[in-house]
């Protein structure tokens, strides 16, 4: 596990548990606790999305996640989080996401 440094001065980290129905959904990350709060709000605002936005923001995400592993970036955990949040918003409202998200990005 990877060991991480001391919060920033006024700040606490908190850990993001990523489950899913098997268990652990990849690695557990460190979080601050404005970055769980965002990612917090992020999840609700997902709800009032229409259903084509919702597969956007889920592909934008998923993006976002990748360029943030290629790039090493500081904010890995928080696409992480974003990425996983999406995909959760997008299995609760399709019955099969994968394949409506396919139909909208072929």
């Amino acid at each position: 596990m990877k060991a991480f440094g001391p919060a920033p001065p006024g700040q606490k980290l908190v850990r993001l548990e990523l489950r899913n129905s098997e268990g652990w959904e990849g690695p557990q990350q460190m979080l601050s606790v404005a970055q769980q709060h965002a990612i917090d709000r992020f999840a609700k605002s997902l709800l009032a999305l229409s259903d084509d936005a919702l597969i956007d923001t889920y592909h934008q995400a998923a993006d976002d996640h990748r360029a943030a592993r290629v790039e090493g970036s500081d904010n890995l955990g928080k696409a992480y989080a974003q990425t996983l949040a999406t995909e959760q918003a997008m299995r609760d409202r399709f019955l099969d996401y994968r394949t409506r998200y396919k139909l909208r990005y072929p």
